[in-house]
C-alpha cells in the first residue's frame, strides 16, 4: 500500500512526536524572549528617565550657580556699607590692627569659627604712612573683583578704623583674598553680619606688604604670599 493510501489524498504526513516538543519549547522560548524584551524595555525607559532627571538637575544647578556667583559691579560705598563708612576709611583718626583669636587655633566646631571674629590681645597702632597706603588700596575700585564665592571665610586679621566716635571693623582673609566689612551684629552664637568682597591679586599683594610692616615679628603674617 502506498503512502497516499495511509494518509489520504490532500493530508500532510504526520510529524513525529519529538517535533511537537521542539515546537512547544520554541514557542515557550519566544514567549520568554518577548517577556524579557518587555522587561528590558521597561528597564531602559526607567534608566533613560533617571538620566534625563539627572541632566535636568545638573543644568538647573549650573544655572543657579551662575546666577548666584554673578555679581553686578558694586560701588565703593556699597562695599563698605554707605558713605559714612567710606568717609571713616578715607580720614580716620586711628587704625588699629589685630590678629584674630581663631588665627592661632584650628577649627573643630562652630565656636572655633566665631573666634575668627574676635580680636586677640592688644592691638597694634598702624603708623600714619601705612594708614594712607591702606586707604588708597581700600578705596580704589580696581582693588575688587565683581564676583562672589560660596566659601565660608575665616578671617585672620582685623583692622578697626576709628574717628573717635564711630568704629568700623574690617576683617581680612588674605589667603583667600577676601575683605569682610562688618555691617552689624549676628544672632547669638553666629558670626557678625558682613559685606564680603573678593580682592584683586594686586590689591591683596599690597595689603600683605602693609601687614608685614605692621606685624614685623609675626611669623604667620610674614609667611603670607598675597597671591
Amino acid at each position: 500500500m502506498s503512502a497516499h493510501s495511509k494518509t489520504g489524498w490532500g493530508e500532510r504526513p504526520r510529524e513525529p512526536t519529538r517535533f511537537f516538543w521542539t515546537n512547544f519549547l520554541a514557542g515557550r522560548n519566544v514567549k520568554i524572549m518577548k517577556q524579557d524584551r518587555l522587561h528590558n524595555a521597561a528597564s531602559n525607559i526607567c534608566k533613560a528617565t533617571q538620566f534625563m532627571r539627572l541632566c535636568i538637575f545638573l543644568l538647573t544647578l549650573s544655572a543657579v550657580c551662575l546666577l548666584g556667583c554673578r555679581r553686578d559691579a558694586l560701588g565703593i560705598s556699597d562695599r563698605f556699607g554707605g558713605a559714612k563708612n567710606v568717609s571713616l576709611i578715607a580720614s580716620p583718626q586711628t587704625v588699629t590692627a589685630w590678629r584674630t583669636i581663631g588665627s592661632f587655633t584650628s577649627i573643630t566646631n562652630s565656636e572655633d569659627l566665631l573666634k575668627h571674629f574676635n580680636k586677640s590681645g592688644a592691638g597694634v597702632l598702624v603708623p600714619p604712612d601705612l594708614v594712607m597706603q591702606l586707604t588708597n588700596v581700600l578705596l580704589d575700585k580696581r582693588s575688587y573683583l565683581n564676583v562672589a564665592d560660596a566659601c565660608i571665610h575665616v578671617p585672620d586679621l582685623v583692622l578697626t578704623f576709628s574717628n573717635g566716635t564711630n568704629d568700623l571693623d574690617l576683617f581680612f582673609c588674605l589667603d583667600c583674598r577676601v575683605i569682610m566689612v562688618k555691617t552689624g551684629e549676628g544672632e547669638k552664637g553666629q558670626p557678625p553680619l558682613t559685606m564680603d568682597s573678593d580682592l584683586a591679586k594686586t590689591a591683596s599683594s599690597k595689603l600683605v606688604h602693609i601687614m608685614k610692616k605692621v606685624f614685623p615679628k609675626d611669623d604667620a603674617i610674614q609667611s603670607l604670599k598675597g597671591n
